[in-house]
């Protein structure tokens, strides 16, 4: 598939963005407003709506009404629908009192930019894709629906944290960003099936998560390559840790919080694997504090916002 003639130099600076950027945020975010669509009812989900798996693309919220509806995504600020994706519904987790439905993306439709560089932006996406699934063997196949889908989801800025699982005396940390709060008692947690600590945190049940600064971009992607090992040498971080109160876990003395959690079910779901978990112990530390008592946090945004706030900069 070569790269459409239509897409010449020029073009290419309009379309040319990365799929996700980095932004940071005092957690909750509050730019973007999360809501469900249903019959004609209107229900915010922005604290009750994760990724449960990426192939095929998979949503869960809880106690929500199993009917096929769609996300709405607004800005807060103005109001204005940034992007909407149309939800199946699959199945139904059930979990004490808690229904956790998942629903797989059918469609969506995105308004951060005008119409015709979207769809110019979608073309290149495409080609773009091919290419690296062509190029490389460890590419994480989405198909394009799902890939655009995903893009319209992280208009809302997601937390990237850093995850430590640990056995044995043996010690894993990678960052996560397919996380987040259900409006149930339980905290979701998706981790791709392949990776070496699903075995783990099954064993153990226990995880701790650290909220980090927007200045440790740079450190979490190099610890993505954790993903794929069983175990690491806690000597060659790149920054000191101490351990949670509650497991011991290492974590980063830069934690802007750390949070404990018993993982209470487990689900195969799709690509990946969800945990369900309860929080054990939750705490800020002195060094996670500005002197408004707030940090910056590490987010992941979809590049259409970024390449929204610079049509909105040149047209003010």
């Amino acid at each position: 598939m070569r790269l459409p003639r239509l897409l010449t130099q020029p073009l290419l600076r309009l379309v040319d963005f990365p799929q996700y950027t980095i932004v940071g945020a005092h957690a909750p975010q509050n730019s973007v407003d999360i809501w469900l669509m249903n019959d004609g009812l209107r229900q915010s989900v922005t604290t009750n709506c994760v990724v449960a798996a990426l192939r095929p693309l998979t949503f869960a919220l809880a106690n929500v009404s199993a009917q096929p509806a769609r996300l709405s995504f607004t800005d807060r600020a103005t109001g204005a629908v940034l992007g909407t994706i149309a939800l199946r519904a699959e199945r139904t987790i059930e979990v004490g009192s808690t229904a956790l439905r998942l629903f797989t993306a059918s469609g969506s439709a995105h308004f951060s930019l005008p119409w015709a560089r979207f769809q110019a932006y979608s073309l290149f996406e495409r080609w773009r894709t091919h290419r690296q699934q062509r190029t490389s063997r460890h590419n994480f196949r989405l198909t394009h629906r799902d890939l655009l889908a995903l893009l319209a989801f992280y208009i809302c800025p997601r937390p990237v944290v850093l995850v430590t699982v640990a056995q044995d005396q043996r010690v894993n940390m990678f960052p996560m960003d397919l996380i987040g709060p259900t409006d149930s008692p339980w905290f979701s947690l998706a981790l791709r099936s392949t990776s070496p600590s699903v075995q783990t945190i099954r064993d153990t049940g226990r995880i701790a998560l650290a909220d980090i600064p927007v200045s440790y971009a740079s450190i979490a992607y190099a610890l993505g390559r954790h993903h794929a090992l069983p175990h690491i040498d806690l000597a060659t971080l790149p920054f000191t840790t101490t351990p949670t109160p509650r497991f011991g876990l290492p974590v980063t003395t830069a934690a802007l919080r750390t949070r404990e959690f018993e993982i209470a079910h487990v689900h195969e779901v799709g690509s990946h694997t969800l945990f369900l978990a309860t929080v054990v112990s939750d705490s800020t530390p002195a060094a996670g504090a500005d002197a408004s008592g707030l940090h910056s946090a590490l987010h992941h945004v979809s590049g259409l916002s970024l390449a929204r706030r610079q049509v909105t900069d040149r047209v003010s």
